[in-house]
């Protein structure tokens, strides 16, 4: 049985018209959900929904991490000290060659910014807003119980004679 990603959103009066997306799943197993990844997300959110929303929107998405791709990487402990130098150069931030990587994270702690989202961004350019829900808290996405009613449809009368 083929397993399909659909992805699609909707507003007060239903899907909204063009932006659905469903493509057959390559994979085999059960893990799909690597097939949606940055490039096909923002691919679809620009020329699928942002082009077809009619009116100043708030966008509500989850954390998935194509939602959640930030423009600006910020350095972590995982990042080598190199990295972070010249993180801290570009921002114009004065450190010492010398300083210990520890140090140097103590900087970039201090000198954090907000994060920029790469979907908030081109939202933006076309005059809508995104609302991030908190992680864990998907049964506050509107789409989610339209996605249960969609499966149970389809279980039920998709490949059924």
């Amino acid at each position: 049985m083929a397993t399909y990603i659909v992805l699609h959103a909707g507003y007060r009066s239903g899907f909204i018209p063009g932006a659905e997306l469903i493509f057959s799943s390559k994979t085999k197993n059960a893990d799909y959900h690597g097939e949606m990844n940055l490039e096909n997300f923002m691919h679809w959110f620009e020329y699928q929904l942002l082009c077809n929303l009619e009116e100043p929107s708030t966008i509500v998405m989850d954390n998935a991490s194509y939602h959640s791709t930030i423009k600006d990487r910020v350095p972590t402990t995982a990042s080598n000290k190199a990295s972070i130098m010249e993180w801290l150069k570009n921002k114009n931030i004065p450190y010492s060659k010398s300083m210990l990587k520890v140090q140097l994270l103590s900087l970039v702690a201090l000198n954090k910014p907000e994060p920029v989202y790469v979907a908030d961004e081109l939202a933006e350019r076309y005059g809508h807003q995104v609302l991030r829900l908190p992680p864990y808290h998907c049964i506050f996405n509107p789409i989610e119980y339209v996605w249960g009613i969609t499966k149970n449809y389809c279980r039920d009368h998709v490949g059924k004679r």
